[in-house]
């Protein structure tokens, strides 16, 4: 940072070459740049001393200050502001996808403004983040005499942009009705003619604005008339998205009422500066719209805003379908306990026929692709089988039960927090117990078989060993391993939301119904149940399939890549831990057996961990609650385990006639788990 007194010197030296009324377009941009950048030079233990200082010799000098005041005027008077303000600091492309797609190729090929236009002046002299939070900073009083030193005081309103900033009403008007009557916000209200008129209200005021403008009419009334529109057209755009979180969610419409409020707030704003020329304030409601305009123009290029701003809604929605399902997977009752237990031995049987065909298809030596493609089929059917049969995998559990625990955080009440999580624990230990037993058995009697038909071990010596040492837990990556398909289990909890909310949303079971070919298949009597059923199962069938691929692509990432990418999946490790060791049982109590079952408990553990953890600060984040406001909760539940660890692990309490009750109301499950 240069000394205060060359910095000064160095404003004072520009004002000297002050541009002349014949100075062209780039030499005014050019000067104003300059003198801008030397008035922020002040040093950090002296803010605005260098504006201090060239205020008051502006004020000595009452000839150069008017003369800055008029290269201000005439700059504003030579360039075109209206796409300024119109689209700068607003999104402008129509969908969700084109914004994002304009944002990313402005972060390769930054857009230059064109010449002789307003943005391309603030780009100069306030494009980066530090020149914008200076421009908001100017204390009020310093602008003032900066004001009155170049006679700006003396054109309140201003002048210049008058006229454009009415016609940008105008223009801003029409768009945010376009908005609010496209054709899926009018789906999402279901034609209620009452907001459609609104938005129809918004468009003829703002127009209205723009003619009482060109033809020099009074805007009082006018300017009245549209704030009343645009307070009801925010209504309406907050009815739009209201319906959205009950139903279905869309990304492009969340974008577009996003939009539309972006742009009723920038309205608001140029009606300011329409409204009331003759109190004096006129350049200080420009001060703050140019400050406003500029941070929100540095806002604009935020490729991370956009994404973050316009996903919070739609991970609510994917939330609030995946704490629905996770509700199937908390148990209350014994009764319910039983269920569970059995839908978990359920599913470790399909697991183990799936880990059995995988096995027999990895005696051949099959070309990469070929081998993703031929074990996520396998996968992807055992998984759609469970979901068919009503049978549970432990590991697709804790994506979804963490949604609905983020809903109990959310509602702030940690004793009733603490049952749910009492019953979301020891649901979710029995699903474990359940899987790994009969993955376990029927991996060991099939190896057994096998041996006695034949003579000879399922798996071979080298390949033996090479499962156990693959589960050691510090001698292999068995840990990275687990946590990566932990993630891909979270991200599937993720995808069954999508699914959930793409069926509801696309109306798959009327769709379905209507169905040329399903009409002359089924009989009118049983076609709407056909469908329902068919749209029912439709995003249980659509997880099942891409986890099953994603699973299958673990592996094959690292062939293709060399990265420490690869599957272990506590159910999948388990049987296959179980083969090996049924074919050489002396290896069980050596120390390479003894560490691939503890390898095997490691990966259950961390499979489990990283899925709950991932989904929950996602469901907490899609409430709006920071990560932190699960830590008392975590506090509360150390000390609960404490004093009732039987409560995490069985749901029984004797009643007072001594019967067996359960420690929370029964939570009946209206489907099976999916």
């Amino acid at each position: 940072m240069a000394p205060a007194s060359l910095a000064v010197a160095d404003a004072l030296a520009l004002l000297a070459a002050l541009p002349g009324p014949a100075a062209g377009w780039e030499q005014r941009v050019r000067w104003w740049g300059d003198w801008c950048l030397a008035l922020r030079q002040d040093p950090e233990d002296a803010p605005w001393q260098v504006c201090t200082a060239v205020v008051a010799a502006l004020e000595a000098d009452p000839g150069t200050g008017a003369g800055v005041g008029a290269l201000l005027l005439a700059t504003l008077d030579g360039c075109d502001p209206g796409r300024t303000l119109t689209d700068t600091g607003l999104p402008v492309r129509p969908t969700l996808v084109g914004e994002l797609l304009r944002r990313l190729m402005a972060k390769v090929v930054p857009p230059v403004a064109e010449a002789e236009e307003l943005e391309d002046l603030l780009d100069t002299c306030f494009g980066d983040p530090a020149a914008a939070a200076w421009l908001a900073a100017l204390p009020p009083e310093l602008l003032r005499r900066f004001l009155a030193a170049t006679a700006l005081d003396r054109h309140p309103g201003w002048p210049a942009l008058r006229a454009d900033a009415a016609v940008a009403v105008g223009v801003l008007a029409a768009r945010a009705c376009s908005d609010g009557l496209s054709d899926e916000a009018r789906r999402a209200i279901h034609g209620e003619r009452a907001i459609q008129a609104q938005f129809l209200r918004l468009a003829d005021s703002g127009v209205e604005v723009a003619r009482q403008a060109a033809t020099g009419g009074a805007l009082d009334a006018p300017l009245a008339v549209l704030a009343g529109a645009v307070d009801d057209c925010e209504h309406a755009a907050g009815r739009v998205i209201a319906r959205m979180a009950e139903h279905a969610v869309s990304a492009d419409l969340v974008y577009r009422m996003e939009r539309l409020r972006a742009g009723l707030g920038r309205i608001r704003q140029l009606a300011g500066l329409l409204a009331g020329p003759a109190d004096g304030a006129g350049p200080m409601r420009a001060h703050r719209f140019l400050a406003g305009l500029c941070a929100a123009r540095l806002e604009q290029a935020s490729v991370r805003a956009l994404v973050a701003d316009h996903t919070r809604l739609l991970a609510r929605r994917v939330v609030l379908h995946a704490a629905a399902t996770g509700s199937h997977y908390i148990t209350g009752s014994f009764r319910e306990w039983r269920a569970m237990l059995a839908a978990a031995v359920g599913g470790g049987f399909a697991m183990a026929v799936a880990l059995h065909a995988k096995t027999a298809l990895g005696g051949i030596d099959w070309p990469a692709g070929v081998e993703w493609l031929l074990f996520g089929s396998v996968y992807a059917a055992a998984f759609a089988w469970m979901h068919l049969a009503g049978w549970t995998l432990a590991t697709k559990q804790p994506p979804v039960t963490a949604a609905a625990l983020a809903q109990a955080i959310a509602a702030g009440d940690q004793p009733a927090t603490i049952d749910l999580l009492r019953r979301l624990v020891r649901s979710q230990l029995v699903s474990v117990a359940g899987n790994l037993v009969a993955v376990g058995v029927l991996a060991v009697a099939v190896a057994l078989l096998w041996r006695l038909a034949g003579g000879a071990p399922l798996l071979s010596e080298a390949r033996t060993g090479l499962v156990l040492a693959g589960h050691h837990p510090t001698a292999s990556g068995v840990m990275l391993f687990a946590a990566e398909t932990g993630v891909v289990l979270f991200l599937s909890g993720l995808a069954q939301g999508w699914f959930a909310n793409q069926a509801q949303g696309r109306n798959l079971a009327r769709g379905f119904a209507r169905n040329s070919v399903l009409r002359h298949l089924v009989a009118p009597g049983r076609r709407d149940a056909w469908a329902a059923a068919v749209a029912a199962h439709l995003p249980g069938i659509g997880t099942a399939v891409l986890l099953g691929f994603m699973l299958a692509a673990l592996p094959a990432i690292g062939r293709f890549t060399g990265l420490p990418c690869d599957l272990r999946h506590v159910t999948i490790s388990a049987g296959s831990v179980a083969m090996a060791l049924a074919g050489e049982p002396a290896r069980l109590l050596a120390p390479a057996g003894l560490a691939a079952v503890a390898g095997v408990l490691l990966v259950g553990g961390i499979n489990i961990v990283v899925g709950f953890t991932c989904a929950l600060l996602t469901a907490l984040r899609a409430d709006g609650l920071p990560a932190r406001s699960a830590l008392p909760l975590l506090r509360a539940l150390a000390g609960d385990v404490l004093r009732r660890p039987l409560a995490y692990l069985l749901p029984l309490r004797r009643g007072p006639a001594g019967t067996v009750s359960s420690i929370l109301p029964v939570v009946r499950r209206p489907d099976p788990p999916t």
